[in-house]
């Protein structure tokens, strides 16, 4: 009663061990790590077990056997000792066994002397043969196949009188006994894997897993909330490898609170360094549109007086005052030139580019540039020739003025780093996705693959500085925004020492007219 009592027993303090343990429990087996780790210790425990189980068996097999055998030598034994002679051994043999053959496990018995001569016999014959008795200083044993009967020959020194037996033993029994301590071991087997594994687990638990999934939901915090990394610390007062894994967690969080302090401190000086560069840059756009536009109103004064004083017929001008003048003219253009390429740039820039599309032909533009080329191309020795073909093309659709800018800068382009008496050839034709390609291609030296990449870039020449051909790098980069701006593409194909293709596409006015139909 007083254990029952104990089992009872409810104070808050047993109730409150149970609830732990049972938290524990709960825990682990909601862990995946620790449901494989179970698993691997059960089934281990019951791969050991079980081993020894099996030599457990065989063991327990040969203790009853010798155990049966015994009470059997034990009875032969009582049988001889109480026969008088070796005459009357037939008679009283017989009359002993009947008497003691009910509840007996010896069922059959050959009685033979020291020269190997039969005296007697009673009960089951023994399967052992009459040649066994030929050794007859060592026992011989044989189980029947039905494991039911054990044959014995026991020498002279075994039953402790002068006779050789051989003697058959009942072990109908020995196979269920068997079986029931099989199945009372395995029972204590499970009973002892699952205690094993349940006190592991605990064990575990409280040491291994229970840190591990805190460190883990600590860790899945952090990386939701990684802008407060010092809200996710944990403490533990532990000297062993999980103390130092825990110690290196913090650590790591330390340190992440320094870095992510620093990262956003550069990152507001950064914030702050690009609102400084945007309005500096604004700024610059806003200048350079400003002054663009005041220094051409000057620049087209001086142009237009020179234009009159070299024209004027009623004052003609001396050799080498015409000189002067071509000069002034030829550096104001190119002025004006760079004054123009500036202010495209400053609007690119400030976003205020305005387009007018329309649709009209390539070739009206094409014959517009090739009179504008031609005296640069004559003074270069450039031959600039354009097929009959290109001549008859279809309309596109783009900013008119634009477009005649971009491919008036492409064609000069290739005038001026083009080769002495070199060519200029200009192609156009139909290429895919219902695009007008317009080539233009020299015979200068060509652009190495790795620098075609620079030439889109604002101020890139290639190193063209110093080679005395004019030019400010602003070209292509203007080029490359309108064409991008009108739907189109612009590109370059280049080998060093064949000279260079520059290229453009735009989209053919029958592409527009699709599109607007199925919208």
């Amino acid at each position: 009663m007083k254990l029952f009592a104990r089992m009872m027993d409810t104070s808050p303090k047993k109730i409150l061990f149970i609830n732990d343990v049972w938290d524990h429990l709960r825990s682990a087996f909601g862990c995946r790590l620790c449901k494989r780790i179970t698993v691997a210790v059960f089934f281990s425990i019951l791969v050991i077990e079980g081993g020894i189980l099996f030599f457990s068996v065989k063991n327990y097999e040969r203790d009853r056997l010798l155990e049966v055998e015994r009470e059997a030598v034990v009875v032969m034994r009582s049988i001889l000792r109480s026969v008088d002679s070796k005459g009357t051994l037939d008679t009283q043999f017989s009359d002993i066994f009947k008497s003691l053959r009910d509840g007996s496990v010896l069922v059959g018995a050959r009685i033979f002397d020291q020269t190997g001569k039969e005296l007697t016999r009673f009960g089951e014959s023994p399967g052992l043969f009459d040649k066994a008795i030929e050794n007859p200083s060592q026992s011989i044993r044989r189980r029947s196949n039905d494991n039911t009967r054990l044959d014995v020959l026991w020498p002279t020194q075994r039953v402790q009188t002068p006779y050789l037996v051989l003697s058959r033993i009942d072990t109908s029994e020995i196979d269920a006994q068997i079986v029931a301590f099989v199945w009372r071991i395995a029972g204590l087997v499970l009973l002892i894997s699952v205690f094993v594994t349940f006190v592991t687990m605990l064990v575990l638990n409280r040491m291994v897993f229970t840190p591990l999934i805190s460190l883990g939901v600590r860790l899945r915090a952090v990386g939701s909330d990684p802008n407060n990394p010092e809200n996710y610390y944990l403490e533990s007062q532990r000297s062993d490898e999980w103390g130092d894994v825990i110690r290196a967690f913090n650590r790591m969080l330390q340190w992440a609170c320094v870095n992510l302090e620093m990262i956003k401190r550069k990152e507001n000086e950064l914030q702050v360094s690009k609102e400084e560069a945007e309005k500096a840059n604004m700024a610059k756009s806003e200048f350079l549109s400003s002054m663009s536009h005041e220094l051409r109103t000057p620049m087209n004064a001086v142009l237009g007086f020179a234009q009159m004083l070299k024209y004027n017929p009623k004052e003609p001008l001396s050799k080498s005052q015409e000189e002067s003048v071509g000069h002034i003219l030829t550096g104001g253009q190119h002025l004006l030139k760079l004054i123009d390429d500036v202010l495209d740039l400053a609007k690119i820039e400030a976003g205020k580019v305005e387009l007018v599309i329309e649709d009209f032909s390539p070739t009206e533009i094409l014959n517009e540039c090739l009179l504008l080329i031609t005296t640069l191309a004559e003074e270069h020795g450039i031959n600039v020739s354009v097929p009959e073909e290109a001549m008859e093309v279809p309309m596109v659709r783009a900013d008119h003025t634009r477009f005649k800018q971009v491919l008036l800068n492409l064609m000069s382009n290739a005038v001026k780093y083009n080769r002495k008496n070199g060519t200029v050839s200009i192609t156009i034709e139909k290429v895919a996705d219902k695009m007008l390609r317009i080539a233009v291609t020299d015979t200068g030296e060509g652009i190495h693959e790795d620098k075609q990449k620079e030439l889109f870039k604002p101020f890139s020449r290639l190193g063209a500085e110093t080679s005395g051909v004019e030019g400010t790098g602003i070209g292509l980069v203007v080029s490359k925004d309108l064409i991008e701006r009108m739907s189109g593409a612009i590109g370059v194909e280049s080998e060093v020492g064949k000279g260079a293709t520059f290229w453009i596409e735009l989209p053919l006015v029958d592409l527009v007219i699709d599109k607007a139909t199925a919208a």
